[in-house]
């Protein structure tokens, strides 16, 4: 089932409308409510309108919803530590790296939190984990943009499947009504006149 409400959400969002983008993503949820992409898409338009306290609701229910999924943990410590809330924005990297071990942009937030905390020592070896799991100083790619690749991905082959069902549909339709059928006829002798 397509969701063009989603569509038109990512659009307003693309196009930096994020108020209407709060719009389109919740009328979109009523149509898939058990969606935590879209509860993150949500809370990322309620970042960019300041409305911080939304983005972490939609957040925290995104965690609840895929409680195994490290990177909703990342983006709720983001969400966190922009909130003030360094402790809470830890603990969640924490989870994050628990959870995938080599994701080596939580390793280097929960060294930047450590370090804004004055925990040198702490953020020296979160540092050193990201360093040697990127290969290259400060030059990986971030989870996130790798997750989004992948959701783009996945939603371009159901678009594709959704796409020949529809043709096969119409194909079915032609073949099994009388009136089409006679339609399509009259058309293909149109056209190869």
């Amino acid at each position: 089932m397509e969701n063009t409400n989603y569509e038109k959400a990512k659009a307003s969002y693309k196009a930096q409308r994020y108020e209407d983008a709060v719009l389109e993503f919740s009328r979109a949820l009523t149509t898939d409510p058990g969606n935590a992409y879209i509860l993150y898409e949500r809370a990322l338009a309620y970042f960019h309108l300041n409305q911080k306290n939304m983005a972490l609701v939609d957040l925290n229910l995104a965690a609840e919803m895929q409680p195994n999924n490290p990177f909703r943990y990342s983006s709720r410590a983001y969400v966190r530590d922009a909130c003030g809330d360094v402790v809470g924005a830890i603990e969640d990297y924490k989870m994050a790296i628990a959870l995938d071990p080599l994701d080596a942009i939580a390793h280097n937030n929960l060294g930047l939190l450590e370090e804004k905390l004055g925990r040198k020592q702490n953020a020296q070896k979160y540092f050193q984990i990201a360093d040697d799991l990127s290969g290259k100083k400060n030059e990986f790619k971030p989870y996130f943009e790798m997750q989004e690749e992948a959701d783009a991905k996945k939603q371009a082959l159901q678009a594709e499947k959704q796409a020949q069902s529809s043709l096969w549909k119409e194909i079915t339709k032609i073949v099994t009504s009388k009136n089409q059928f006679a339609e399509f006829i009259a058309f293909l002798k149109r056209g190869l006149k």
